[in-house]
């Protein structure tokens, strides 16, 4: 059988969002009007108005994920919410977000994962000692590599069983994205579990239709 050709549709880049977090915190989801710049979603909790997981109507996506293994984060500048917020405001594209995170050169200990329906992609960046960008391999792009060194096991365990799921299917929808970020495969423990007791919100974000 020949391999068939897919034409894009609005489901050509989809991101799949869980955040764990340690408090047991209620999420909150803001839609942000400024008076300048890009409206904006929000997805985070009541006491912070920075952003952790977040989408602008230029549908740029940003998400940030705390990794230990990338060093601890700095009061040399504002915290990488902030950041982030700051993006989905003025940056219309991901360009221009890329500039702006590079440029925030304070940051350690976080993963950040942008995206851009109008391209080029996706890309994690890793904020440590000096920053390293991820491309997708394979049209699938994970927050965290789970064959990096240095990755603790719950983590890794985690982003594998992702990966797993998601290679299995040739084409990717929202609904299955949504499978996928609430599996808790029997056998696995804390956060080794995609979906697990510290897992604050799920969100899938589809860019190119602002959904």
């Amino acid at each position: 059988i020949e391999e068939q050709t897919y034409e894009f549709t609005d489901f050509d880049l989809l991101v799949g969002r869980n955040l764990d977090w340690p408090s047991a915190e209620a999420p909150v989801v803001l839609d942000v009007s400024p008076e300048t710049g890009h409206r904006f979603i929000s997805v985070g909790f009541p006491w912070n108005v920075g952003t952790f997981s977040g989408m602008n109507d230029a549908g740029l996506v940003v998400c940030a994920e705390r990794v230990e293994a990338r060093g601890t984060p700095s009061i040399d500048g504002p915290p990488v919410e902030f950041v982030l917020r700051r993006i989905l405001q003025e940056a219309g594209g991901l360009d221009q977000a890329l500039a702006a995170l590079m440029s925030a050169t304070h940051l350690r200990g976080y993963h950040v994962l942008l995206a851009d329906p109008a391209g080029p992609g996706a890309r994690v960046v890793e904020l440590g000692e000096a920053p390293v960008v991820r491309q997708a391999k394979d049209g699938l792009l994970p927050g965290v590599d789970p064959e990096a060194e240095g990755v603790p096991p719950d983590v890794a365990a985690r982003y594998a069983r992702l990966m797993s799921l998601a290679i299995q299917e040739r084409i990717i929808a929202p609904g299955e994205i949504e499978q996928f970020l609430c599996d808790a495969e029997p056998g696995r423990e804390g956060q080794a579990k995609v979906f697990n007791e510290y897992t604050r919100h799920s969100v899938v974000f589809e860019p190119k239709a602002r959904r």
